[in-house]
C-alpha cells in the first residue's frame, strides 16, 4: 500500500534535475566501474588457492610459490637485498631478521645470511651462505655452503665443510668432512673423519677412518682406525692398534699397540712397542724393537736393536747390530758392534771388529778385524784374522791366530795355532800346538804336537808330545817321553829326565842322561841311551849304560857302568867303574880299571879293587835307593795332578770327565810300583854281592 500511494504521489513531488546531480551520479557510477575492476583483478589473483576453514589449511594446485628478497636502490643507483625479506618460515621462535631468500623448518632457529637452508630439528644456526642444516639440535653452520645433515651440537665452520651427524663434532676446515661420531674434529683442508669419538685431522688432506682419540696431524696423513693413534708426518700412516706413532715424513705403522714410526719412510708392521727412527728404517713385529739406523731393520723378536746404518736383526731377543752393515741373526743379548759385522745364534756374543764373526754358541767375542768364532763358550779372537772354531773359553789373540777347538787354549802369537786339547797355549809367533793337555810354545815358530804339559819356548823348538818335556833353545828339540829338557838347538828323542843343554847336544833316550853343560858348554855332547849318563864335554859321547861319564872334550864312553871319560879325547870303550883320567886315554874294557897316563893301562891290586867295587856297590845301593825314593814321589805327584785336574775338569763336566786322569794316574802308579818292585830285587841283589864281597874281602 505505501508502495502504490508513494507512485501516485510521485509526480507532484518530482522535481527538475540539476547538473550537479549529473556529476555526483557519474562519479558514483565511475567508482563503481573501479572497484568492480578491482574485485575482478582480486578474484584472478586468488584463483590457485583453496581455502579450507574447516582444515584451516590454504592449498595451492598446479601453480609456483615464488617467494624473492625485496630489493631497495641506494643513492648510487645500485640495489640491495633487504634483510628479514624473501624468507619462508615454517615454526616459531625462528631468527631470520639478518637471512634472505632463506628457509626455516621447526623451531627456534637461526640464519644469518642469503640463500640458507635450514631444515627441520630445533635450535640450529646457519651463519654461512648458502650454507644449510639438515635435523638435528644445537648445530652450527658458519661456513660458505657448509652442511649438517644432523646430530646435535656439531659445527661446520670451514667453506663447503660437512659433518654428517653424531655429537659435537667439528668440521672447521676446507672442504673439510666429519661423517658421524663424537667430539670429532677435521680441521685441516679436506681433512676427513669417518667416524669414532675424539679424533681428530688437523692435517690437510688428513684421513681418519674410524676409531678413537686418532690424530692425523701430517698433511694426507691417514689413520685407518684404533685408538689413540697418530700419523703426524707428511703421508705418514698408521693402519690400527692402539697408542701408535706415525711421525716420520711416509712413515707406516701397520698395527698393534705402542709402536713408533719416527724416522722419514720408517716402518713398523706391528707388534707392541717398537720404535723406527731411522731414515728407511724398517721393524717387522715383536715387542719393543728399535731401528734406529738409516736403513736398518729388526724383524722381530723383543728388545732387538739395529742402530747401525744397514744393520740388520733377524729375531731373537736383546740383540744389538750397531755397527754399520751388521748383522744379528737370532738368539739373545748378542750384539754385532763391527762394521759389516755377524751373529748367528746363541747367546750373550759379541762380533765387535770389523768383519767379524761369531757363529752362534755362548759368551763369543770376535774382537779383531775379520776375526771368527765358530761357536762353543766364551771364547775369543781379537787378533785380526783370528780363528776360534769352538770349544770353550779359547783365545786367540794373535793376527791370523788359530785355535780350533778344546777347552782354555789360547793362541797369543800372530799366526800362532792350537789345533785343541785342554788349556795349550802358542804364544810365539808362528808357534804349533796341535793338541794335549797344557802344552805351551812360546818361542817363535815353537811346535808341540801333544802330550801333556810340555813346552817349546825356544825359538823354532820343537816337542813332538809326551808329559812335562821342555825345547827351551833355538832349533831345540823333544821327541817325547817325560821331562825331557833340550836347550840351544839340542836334541832329546825321548825317554825320562833327560836334559841336552849345550848347543846341538844329544841325548837319544833311556833316563836321566845329560849331554852338554849349558849356552857353550859341552857343545856337540852325545848320549845315545841308557840312564844317568853323563856327556859334558864338547863333542863328548855316551853310547848308553848306566851312569857313565864323558866329560872331557872328544871324551867317549862307549857303555858299562859308573865309567868315566874325564880326559881330552880320552876313551872307554865299555866295562864297569872305569876311568880315563889323562887326555888321549883309551880303555877298551873292564872292571874297576884306570888309566892315568895316555895310552897305558894298570892295573891295581886285589884288595884295592875289591875296596872300590864296595865303595862302587855301595854308592849303586844309595842311587837305586833314591831312584825308589824319586820313584816314589814321582808317583805321589802323579796323584795330586791327576786329582787336581779331576778338580777342574768336574768343575767344567760339559768339557772333559775327570775319571779319564784318574785312571791314567792309577795306571802311572802302576808302573810306578812295578819299577819299585824291580829296583827292590836289584837292592836286594846288590846287598847280596856286597856281602859276597866282604866276606872275600875279610878271608884275604
Amino acid at each position: 500500500m505505501i508502495s502504490s500511494q508513494s507512485s501516485k504521489a510521485s509526480p507532484r513531488r518530482r522535481r527538475r534535475r540539476t547538473n550537479t546531480d549529473k556529476t555526483a551520479v557519474t562519479k558514483l557510477a565511475e567508482e563503481l566501474a573501479r572497484l568492480r575492476q578491482q574485485l575482478a583483478t582480486l578474484r584472478d589473483e586468488m584463483v590457485p588457492f583453496k581455502v579450507s576453514k574447516k582444515d584451516k589449511t590454504i592449498k595451492l594446485t598446479g601453480w609456483n610459490l615464488h617467494i624473492e628478497a625485496e630489493w631497495v636502490d641506494r643513492m648510487d643507483g645500485s640495489k640491495f637485498q633487504v634483510p628479514g625479506t624473501g624468507n619462508l618460515l615454517v615454526g616459531r621462535n625462528h631468527k631470520y631478521e639478518n637471512a634472505s631468500n632463506s628457509v626455516f623448518l621447526g623451531e627456534g632457529h637461526t640464519a644469518h645470511g642469503d640463500a640458507i637452508a635450514v631444515v627441520g630439528g630445533k635450535r640450529n644456526t646457519a651463519l654461512g651462505v648458502a650454507s644449510a642444516v639438515v635435523g638435528g639440535v644445537s648445530n652450527t653452520a658458519s661456513g660458505s655452503c657448509s652442511v649438517i645433515a644432523g646430530g646435535a651440537g656439531n659445527k661446520a665452520a670451514g667453506t663447503q665443510a660437512f659433518v654428517g651427524g653424531g655429537v659435537h663434532n667439528v668440521a672447521s676446515g676446507s672442504f673439510s668432512f666429519v661423517g658421524g661420531g663424537a667430539q670429532n674434529m677435521a680441521s685441516g683442508e679436506f681433512a676427513f673423519v669417518g667416524g669414532g669419538p675424539m679424533n681428530t685431522a688437523s692435517g690437510n688432506q688428513a684421513f681418519i677412518g674410524g676409531g678413537s682419540t686418532n690424530t692425523a696431524a701430517g698433511n694426507q696423513a691417514f689413520v685407518a682406525g684404533g685408538t689413540g693413534n697418530m700419523a703426524a708426518g707428511a703421508l705418514a700412516f698408521v693402519g690400527g692398534g692402539s697408542g701408535n706413532s706415525a711421525s716420520g715424513t711416509g712413515a707406516f705403522v701397520g698395527g698393534g699397540a705402542g709402536s713408533t714410526a719416527s724416522g722419514p719412510q720408517a716402518f713398523v708392521g706391528g707388534g707392541s712397542g717398537n720404535t723406527a727412527s731411522g731414515v728407511y728404517a724398517f721393524v717387522g713385529a715383536g715387542r719393543q724393537g728399535k731401528a734406529s739406523g738409516a736403513y736398518a731393520f729388526v724383524g722381530g723378536g723383543a728388545e732387538n736393536k739395529a742402530s747401525g746404518t744397514f744393520a740388520f736383526v733377524g729375531g731373537g731377543s736383546n740383540n744389538n747390530a750397531s755397527g754399520s752393515f751388521a748383522f744379528a741373526a737370532g738368539g739373545t743379548q748378542n750384539e754385532a758392534s763391527g762394521y759389516q759385522a755377524f751373529v748367528g745364534a746363541g747367546g750373550h756374543n759379541n762380533a765387535s771388529g770389523e768383519y767379524a764373526f761369531v757363529g752362534a754358541g755362548r759368551q763369543g767375542k770376535a774382537s779383531g778385524a775379520y776375526a771368527f768364532v765358530g761357536g762353543g763358550t766364551a771364547n775369543k779372537a781379537s787378533g785380526a784374522f783370528a780363528f776360534v772354531g769352538g770349544g770353550a773359553q779359547n783365545t786367540a789373540s794373535g793376527a791370523l791366530a788359530f785355535v780350533g777347538g778344546g777347552p782354555g787354549n789360547t793362541a797369543a802369537g800372530n799366526q800362532a795355532f792350537v789345533g785343541g786339547g785342554f788349556h795349550n797355549r802358542a804364544s810365539g809367533n808362528d808357534a804349533f800346538v796341535g793338541g794335549g793337555i797344557e802344552n805351551q810354545a812360546s818361542g817363535a815358530q815353537a811346535f808341540v804336537g801333544g802330550g801333556s804339559d810340555n813346552n817349546a819356548s825356544g825359538q823354532k823348538a820343537f816337542v813332538a808330545g809326551g808329559l812335562k818335556n821342555s825345547a827351551s833353545g833355538w832349533y831345540a828339540f823333544v821327541g817325547g817321553g817325560a821331562r825331557n829338557t833340550a836347550s840351544y838347538a839340542a836334541f832329546v828323542g825321548g825317554g825320562t829326565y833327560n836334559n841336552a843343554s849345550g848347543d846341538s847336544c844329544f841325548v837319544g833316550g833311556g833316563v836321566g842322561n845329560k849331554a852338554g853343560g849349558g849356552h857353550r858348554s859341552g857343545t856337540f855332547a852325545f848320549v845315545g841311551g841308557g840312564s844317568y849318563n853323563t856327556a859334558s864335554g864338547s863333542s863328548a859321547f855316551v853310547g848308553g849304560g848306566r851312569a857313565n861319564t864323558a866329560s872331557g872334550l872328544s871324551s867317549f864312553t862307549g857303555g858299562g857302568w859308573h865309567s868315566k871319560a874325564l880326559g881330552r879325547s880320552s876313551f872307554i870303550g865299555g866295562g864297569n867303574y872305569s876311568m880315563a883320567l889323562e887326555n888321549y886315554t883309551s880303555m877298551v874294557g873292564g872292571c874297576v880299571s884306570q888309566c892315568k897316563q895316555e895310552h897305558v893301562a894298570a892295573v891295581p891290586r886285589p884288595s884295592l879293587i875289591i875296596g872300590q867295587e864296595v865303595r862302587e856297590i855301595e854308592r849303586d845301593l844309595e842311587e837305586m835307593q833314591m831312584v825308589q825314593e824319586n820313584s816314589q814321589m814321582k808317583a805321589e805327584l802323579e796323584i795330586q795332578e791327576a786329582e787336581e785336574t779331576e778338580k777342574n775338569w768336574g768343575k767344567q763336566s760339559s768339557y772333559m770327565d775327570g775319571s779319564q786322569a784318574r785312571a791314567d794316574a792309577e795306571y802311572t802308579l802302576q808302573i810306578e810300583d812295578l819299577a819299585n818292585k824291580r829296583a827292590g830285587l836289584a837292592f836286594q841283589k846288590a846287598e847280596e854281592r856286597a856281602r859276597i864281597l866282604q866276606d872275600s874281602a875279610g878271608t884275604r
